[in-house]
């Protein structure tokens, strides 16, 4: 659905709804014009992380459903879906809960490109008091396994009926209950494929399925499930902890080579502290409560102004909010930040006789290779860092981006921006 309605918005459909996405909201719900609508701010809550907004058009698109008849209701179904993990920040417990036991939130999980319900549910559960959180973990376990939806037409016997509940509950008989052992995992897996005569997309599916069954499985207090992000130093080297996983920040040891007096030349700006970085994004994170085009416009801002560190932390922050590697998108498929970001690389193109990559960037702006640009552009040229201060931070990105997708791995290499 997502990706079928962005080449519907219009430009001023978006800024509009992106203001306010309440506004105009229609009861008039049998209308295909009126249906393709909420399509429309479904995708904008989204991309704007309209969280509250968002609650609000559920609570009342839930209301006025009420009074149609099945077939409209199964209509609106996955829109329903959408603007409820839109708004997983202002469900309560119960509406959480009941989310997971009724919904068929396999739409979520089958879309690469904006569903994240591991990431979601991470964010959802910092919003509960710690030693309140694995007791939510655990009711929404017991209501995976009474979901009955539908994932697959059989299950591993011709007569099973291939529900969530049905495949939660056979991968807990065949792995047990515990956080399994990867091993386990893949041969599960494998059966599943060969018995349930799974295509390659329920395959995949699956296993994005147990991805997200074994994250809630996990406790709240083990660091792979730890919901905060923090800096933590054994002693020797310091660590961010994002996402549960722990990535390598400390890179400042120097080879006595770094520490000879140079000849003099111009003065590069110095590179924040991690935990400054780390901090400050924090602190982003809250002022902006994760709204991405806030976000992008304090990002802009602090470029203009060079102000190194909250560039740099919010930099951060885009990264382990997962939308940094969108940043160059263009206005007319996504959030307009394009005008912005995008024409700071394709202009670098230009400079440098890569005319022939203009157009590469406007077809896959999310390619490594322009992401890297993107970053030597603003960490090198705008906020003018050394090339190694700025490498050894791109670094970092890299790290965190390379969660979402390994493809980010190859941003730098050999110690080089990989453009």
């Amino acid at each position: 659905m997502l990706d079928e309605i962005i080449n519907k918005i219009t430009a001023s459909e978006e800024a509009k709804l992106s203001k306010n996405l309440t506004q105009g909201a229609s009861d008039a719900i049998s209308d295909e014009k009126v249906f393709v609508d909420y399509q429309k701010r479904a995708f904008i809550a989204l991309q704007y992380s309209k969280s509250k907004q968002a609650y609000q058009i559920l609570k009342k698109l839930k209301s006025v459903l009420l009074n149609h008849p099945q077939e409209i209701q199964n209509k609106y179904l996955e829109i329903i879906v959408w603007f409820t993990y839109a708004s997983f920040d202002y469900l309560s417990q119960q509406e959480l809960i009941s989310f997971f036991k009724e919904a068929n939130f396999l739409i979520i999980l089958r879309d690469e490109n904006y569903g994240d319900l591991i990431n979601r549910l991470r964010q959802r559960l910092r919003l509960e008091a710690l030693r309140n959180r694995n007791s939510l973990r655990e009711k929404i376990y017991h209501a995976l396994h009474e979901n009955n939806v539908i994932f697959s037409q059989k299950g591993m016997k011709e007569q099973d009926k291939g529900t969530i509940s049905y495949w939660l509950k056979s991968y807990d008989v065949a792995v047990g209950i515990d956080p399994v052992n990867a091993l386990d995992r893949v041969e599960f897996e494998n059966k599943a494929v060969i018995e349930a005569k799974l295509d390659a997309d329920s395959k995949n599916l699956l296993k994005r399925l147990l991805d997200f069954y074994e994250f809630v499985k996990l406790s709240s207090f083990e660091l792979s499930a730890f919901e905060e992000d923090m800096v933590m130093n054994d002693g020797k080297n310091t660590y961010l902890l994002t996402s549960g996983n722990l990535i390598e920040i400390d890179e400042d040891k120097k080879s006595p080579s770094q520490n000879k007096v140079a000849p003099e030349k111009e003065v590069k700006s110095a590179l924040p502290k991690n935990d400054q970085i780390t901090q400050t994004a924090r602190a982003m994170l809250n002022k902006t409560s994760g709204n991405i085009e806030l976000t992008l416009n304090n990002l802009d801002q602090a470029i203009q102004s060079k102000n190194i560190l909250s560039a740099l932390a919010l930099l951060m922050l885009l990264s382990q909010l997962r939308k940094l590697d969108d940043i160059l998108s263009d206005p007319s498929h996504s959030t307009g930040r394009g005008p912005r970001f995008s024409k700071m690389v394709a202009d670098d193109l230009k400079k440098n006789n890569q005319d022939d990559k203009v157009q590469g960037l406007k077809i896959n702006p999310r390619a490594p290779q322009f992401i890297a640009r993107f970053l030597k552009i603003i960490l090198e040229d705008k906020l003018e860092l050394s090339r190694e201060d700025a490498i050894r931070f791109g670094k970092k990105l890299s790290q965190i981006l390379s969660i979402e997708s390994e493809k980010y791995q190859s941003i730098i290499k050999d110690n080089k921006w990989n453009m």
